[in-house]
């Protein structure tokens, strides 16, 4: 059961979030907020990261392996294009992916992908996705602080949003909070990293 010291640290580091995290997600995702980008170029910084450089969180995939599924992916321009929903848009990748077994490409460089598409499409996560961190995070250290919240498969429930999370708001800055302090609060956080963030 939490208790009201665990809401004034979840509070406190909510504001640290707010802070140093919540706006570098956003200057990122900005990058792909732009309707005069050809969908192509969306689709492969999409995969690789922004401007192409790799993504810290794809380094481990490699340069030849994303340019492979970068180029696949742009064969599904126009149902990625025409996507009505994130779960849709994340549904038609993870799909893709599996069908054409694209190794490497795991359920974290899905969901990165999907968000950076959908910055630019206009339909952002409903839901809060879990895997790799923000799993760990939620089951380590934020589950019985979230007492309301349905957990369906790998998708949490973000509406309406639970009492102490209001400032967190949109369903994939809840994610990357969960990431970041899986373990609690991050020791240090040099501003590259924390811009670098998806």
């Amino acid at each position: 059961m939490a208790t009201a010291a665990d809401f004034k640290k979840l509070g406190r580091w909510i504001d640290l979030y707010l802070a140093r995290h919540g706006p570098c997600l956003d200057r990122y995702l900005g990058h792909f907020d732009d309707n005069e980008m050809p969908i192509e170029t969306a689709i492969d910084e999409a995969v690789r990261g922004k401007g192409k450089k790799i993504h810290p969180h794809q380094r481990h995939i490699g340069e030849k392996r994303l340019a492979v599924v970068a180029k696949q992916l742009g064969k599904i321009k126009d149902e990625i294009r025409h996507a009505k929903s994130f779960d849709d848009l994340h549904g038609c990748i993870r799909d893709f992916v599996d069908e054409h077994k694209l190794k490497g490409f795991g359920p974290v460089a899905i969901y990165d992908t999907a968000l950076r598409l959908a910055s630019r499409l206009g339909c952002p996560p409903e839901g809060v996705y879990l895997h790799a961190g923000a799993k760990e995070g939620y089951r380590k250290k934020f589950k019985r602080l979230l007492p309301t919240v349905e957990a369906s498969g790998n998708k949490l429930d973000w509406r309406p949003v639970p009492p102490g999370w209001e400032r967190l708001k949109d369903a994939h800055h809840v994610e990357n909070f969960l990431c970041i302090f899986k373990d609690g609060e991050p020791k240090s956080c040099a501003p590259s990293e924390c811009c670098d963030a998806s």
